[in-house]
């Protein structure tokens, strides 16, 4: 009696495990399907989520990355493009002579970078140009500025060229005359060369003026930085001791130079002579600043006496005796 009811125990205990087995199997067969479709959803809702998140910043990077200029009007004119009465840009197409049209009162920056003007006629209205106005513009050999003209973009880089250039001048290689008009009260120009209005500071001696002697005006106390910078045709610069004051690149000129082994290559210097009427004191005394470094050593001679290349003349106190 006792081994029947064992084996019959055992029979039970066999059949509810394989009855268990079995509906662990169909549970899983089940609800396996719904695991799959609750992770597939989980996926598409967290991307959903990304684009969400992601698309309204892309439209607002392209929105504000947008210039104004594309959005307001541009007026065209003899291709040239005015926004708001100021120059804003020159075609490409446009060479020779340029008049900018009356009305105008600025000059944006980089309008003639690198373009193929000659000659710019500046109206009474433009007040003032700005960084980069005239950058590059190695083509241009005449400047007219009219009576209205207030600034030249930026009191230490005159002609608004821009504050990235080491030499700010580099780029107005033929440039050979600058006319101011006589009713402007903040500049003046005499013999094509640019000063401040009662000529007591150099402003800028064109780089491409054919004189090969210059001879400072006696009124010049100043001569600003890169005001002589790479003149083509000057030999002799004469300058009174009256001159106060001269920055450390006002004379720079700079050459390039080319060899296989260095390829190109630049030396600094004074591309001519400066006689000076003063002792060499004197000299170092009216310097801006530290004493400029030249690859090649600058010629300038102290007390000069005047003679008939120099028209500085002064009385002799014994000239009387004679």
């Amino acid at each position: 009696m006792d081994k029947e009811k064992k084996k019959t125990l055992v029979i039970a205990s066999l059949f509810a495990v394989i009855a268990a087995v079995l509906v662990v199997l169909i549970l899983f067969k089940v609800f396996s399907p719904k695991s799959e479709s609750i992770v597939e959803a989980t996926t598409e809702e967290a991307e959903t989520t990304v684009m969400h998140i992601t698309e309204p910043t892309t439209e607002h990077i392209e929105t504000t990355a947008l210039p104004e200029e594309t959005t307001e009007p541009v007026e065209e004119e003899n291709g040239l493009y005015y926004k708001d009465n100021i120059l804003v840009r020159i075609d490409d197409s446009v060479y020779g002579e340029v008049e900018v049209r009356e009305g105008t009162t600025e000059i944006a920056e980089c309008v003639f970078s690198h373009s193929n003007i000659t000659k710019i006629t500046i109206p009474d209205s433009v007040k003032r140009f700005n960084f980069g106005s005239f950058e590059e513009c190695e083509h241009l050999e005449e400047i007219i500025i009219g009576s209205g003209l207030v600034s030249l973009g930026d009191e230490e880089l005159p002609f608004g060229v821009s504050a990235s250039e080491i030499y700010p001048y580099a780029g107005l290689i033929s440039l050979k005359k600058v006319e101011v008009s006589k009713d402007n009260k903040y500049f003046s120009s005499e013999d094509g060369v640019l000063y401040n209005k009662d000529k007591t500071c150099l402003i800028l001696y064109p780089a491409s003026k054919a004189d090969s002697q210059f001879v400072l005006p006696e009124s010049v106390i100043k001569i600003k930085n890169f005001a002589f910078y790479n003149t083509n045709f000057l030999e002799a610069l004469y300058i009174h001791d009256n001159l106060q004051q001269y920055e450390k690149f006002s004379f720079l000129t700079v050459t390039y130079s080319y060899d296989e082994e260095s390829a190109y290559g630049t030396d600094t210097g004074i591309g001519f002579e400066i006689y000076y009427t003063g002792s060499r004191s004197q000299w170092s005394a009216a310097l801006i600043g530290e004493e400029p470094y030249y690859d090649i050593p600058p010629t300038i001679h102290y007390e000069h006496i005047e003679t008939t290349t120099n028209p500085y003349t002064r009385r002799d106190p014994f000239d009387w005796l004679f």
